[in-house]
């Protein structure tokens, strides 16, 4: 009888998962066709580390809420951008968004120093620096890394979206965003900031952050419902949010599901007369009250026409069609 390790009969079972690579790989074409020709070679390289990704984890990509993230261009987009030109740190920093923190923890010999925090419509960034590490905290296998752990559970309609790294002279610079999930953002916003662990060293950095921005302008729209000309697909724009700098569209899109894929359509662009996108690299795909939301870099003008695109998957298809359609937004 041959014994079977355990461990290889679990990886076996995981790789056995079916990845819905055709949605994956069409989400990433139309992502690099939307990325500025300077950045094109930075979404190439990331898309062979999302290669490795979904190729070798099958029971992460295999998940509703990860198929749900990669059929979405706006969201892979985003992805690709992230440290680019187009990066809010780098932008908030240079226009006065963002403010000054001074807020130091030290434990277990390592210091936590905040120095920079943004609040912008629904997106809280900040901006760290560590130090005090040792060697063993940042190369643990002799490469050149950090891991730190915070807390899941950052507060009450708080979602810590990302976290990055970038080394300094004596030791590591981090920016973290969190995305708030309600409805319309307040105008003000504690965030529960905590570290568990840095490194191989298990501590508690912690802070209580308080975030405000002026109050958000909503305009709800009595919106025409648009088709696309497709059978099956309908979008409603539901309300217009202001906010200091830029402002988000709350709409509805329902899908035929007998027609179409479920969770694969999207909306990649919103254009004017002049050709200029209006979605953010920052538009979120998820939505917490039944409606999806599309961060804006400015409000859309009333009675004027834009050029919308809508992505979508036909039942048992393994390439994304697109239809775009001129639609007032805001009536």
């Amino acid at each position: 009888m041959t014994n079977i390790n355990p461990r290889d009969e679990l990886h076996d079972a995981i790789d056995q998962i079916p990845v819905p690579t055709a949605a994956v790989n069409a989400a990433i074409d139309q992502g690099i066709a939307a990325t500025p020709v300077k950045h094109k070679w930075r979404a190439r390289l990331l898309v062979l580390a999302a290669a490795v990704l979904f190729g070798g984890a099958g029971l992460a990509a295999g998940t509703p809420i990860i198929s749900q993230a990669v059929s979405n261009v706006a969201w892979l987009t985003a992805f690709y951008l992230s440290n680019g030109e187009n990066d809010d740190f780098n932008t908030y920093h240079i226009d006065g968004v963002a403010k000054k923190l001074n807020k130091t923890i030290t434990s277990h010999g390592i210091t936590v120093k905040l120095v920079e925090a943004y609040y912008s419509g629904k997106t809280i960034g900040i901006t760290g620096e560590i130090t005090g590490l040792n060697t063993t905290d940042f190369d643990p296998n002799g490469e050149h890394e950090l891991e730190m752990v915070t807390d899941d559970t950052p507060g009450k309609h708080l979602f810590h979206d990302m976290t990055n790294f970038q080394p300094i002279k004596h030791g590591y610079r981090f920016r973290q965003t969190y995305i708030v999930t309600s409805k319309t953002a307040p105008s003000s916003i504690t965030l529960p900031f905590t570290i568990k662990q840095i490194g191989l060293t298990v501590g508690r950095w912690k802070a209580n952050l308080k975030m405000s921005q002026p109050t958000p302008i909503v305009n709800i729209i009595n919106g025409t419902t648009y088709d696309f000309g497709l059978k099956g697909i309908t979008i409603t724009p539901h309300s217009i949010t202001k906010y200091a700098h830029g402002s988000e569209l709350a709409f509805n899109i329902k899908t035929d599901h007998t027609r179409y894929e479920p969770d694969s359509t999207s909306i990649d662009f919103i254009k004017d007369s002049s050709g200029q996108q209006l979605i953010t690299n920052a538009s979120s795909f998820g939505s917490s009250d039944g409606r999806d939301y599309l961060s804006m870099t400015r409000m859309p003008k009333r009675g004027e026409k834009y050029l919308v695109r809508c992505n979508y998957f036909l039942k048992g298809h393994k390439r994304a069609n697109t239809v775009t359609k001129k639609m007032v937004i805001w009536p």
